[in-house]
C-alpha cells in the first residue's frame, strides 16, 4: 500500500493557523473531572508470547497516543503551539508507521501482521478524529466559518480512507480476533459522520481523555 504523509496536515493547517490569528481568543473549556462511564473494551488484547522487540514497539504506540495536547487543547493556545502540536504529531506518525510495517513485513504471523495493520489504521483515525473535534474559533465570519469547516473536511477525508484501507486489508486476509475489531472500526467510520468518533473513542482516544460527545456536554 501506497504511504500516506500526514505531514501534509502540518502545512494544511496554516489555514487555520491564519484563522486563530484573526479570531478572538476562545474561552477556555471547562476540564470535566469526571471518569468515563465503563464500557466493553474491543481493543483489549493479549500480550502472552509476545516477542521482546513487538512488545517495545507496542510501547511506542501507546507512547505516541498518550503524548502531547490534542490538536483542539493546542488550537486553545494559539496558532504557534497548534503548529508545534501538529508537526510533532505528523512526524511522531510516520515514524512509527514505517516502524510497524518493517516489524509487518518481516514476520509471517498471521496475527503480527493483523496487529500491525490495526495499529497503523488506529494512527490516521486518531489524526482524523482529532481534526474533526476542532471547533471553528470565535470571531470568525459566517464564510471563514464555513471555509474552516471545509478546510477540516477535506483533511479528514482522505485520513479516514487510510484508516478504512488499512483495515480492509485485515478484513481480506480474515486475521483471527483483528477482523472483528476490523470490521466493528469500519462499520463506524464508513460513512463517516458526525458520531463516528464517539462511537470508536476507544480506538484512538488516549487513556483519560474526554471523548467528543463529553467535551460537548
Amino acid at each position: 500500500m501506497r504511504r500516506f504523509r500526514c505531514s501534509r496536515f502540518a502545512l494544511a493547517l496554516s489555514f487555520l493557523f491564519v484563522a486563530c490569528s484573526t479570531a478572538q481568543p476562545a474561552a477556555d473549556h471547562e476540564v470535566v473531572d469526571e471518569e468515563p462511564p465503563e464500557q466493553e473494551q474491543r481493543f483489549e488484547v493479549d500480550t502472552t508470547g509476545w516477542s521482546q522487540e513487538r512488545l517495545e514497539l507496542e510501547e511506542r504506540f501507546q507512547a505516541w497516543l498518550m503524548s502531547g495536547e490534542s490538536l483542539a487543547e493546542a488550537m486553545a493556545q494559539g496558532p504557534a503551539q497548534l503548529r508545534v502540536v501538529a508537526e510533532e504529531k505528523a512526524d511522531g506518525q510516520q515514524e512509527l508507521e514505517r516502524q510497524l510495517l518493517v516489524f509487518y513485513e518481516g514476520d509471517e504471523d498471521r496475527d503480527v501482521k493483523g496487529w500491525a495493520t490495526t495499529r497503523i489504521a488506529q494512527t490516521y483515525l486518531n489524526f482524523a478524529c482529532e481534526l474533526d473535534e476542532m471547533g471553528a474559533p470565535e470571531g470568525l465570519t459566517d464564510d471563514q466559518v464555513q471555509a474552516y469547516r471545509q478546510s477540516i473536511q477535506d483533511m479528514v477525508a482522505p485520513l479516514i480512507s487510510q484508516t478504512t484501507s488499512w483495515l480492509g486489508t485485515i478484513e481480506d486476509q480474515n486475521i483471527p480476533v483483528w477482523t472483528e475489531k476490523a470490521q466493528f472500526i469500519a462499520g463506524e467510520i464508513d460513512p463517516f459522520t458526525a458520531e463516528s468518533c464517539a462511537a470508536t473513542g476507544e480506538f484512538w482516544l488516549p487513556e483519560g481523555r474526554p471523548t467528543p460527545e463529553e467535551r460537548r456536554n
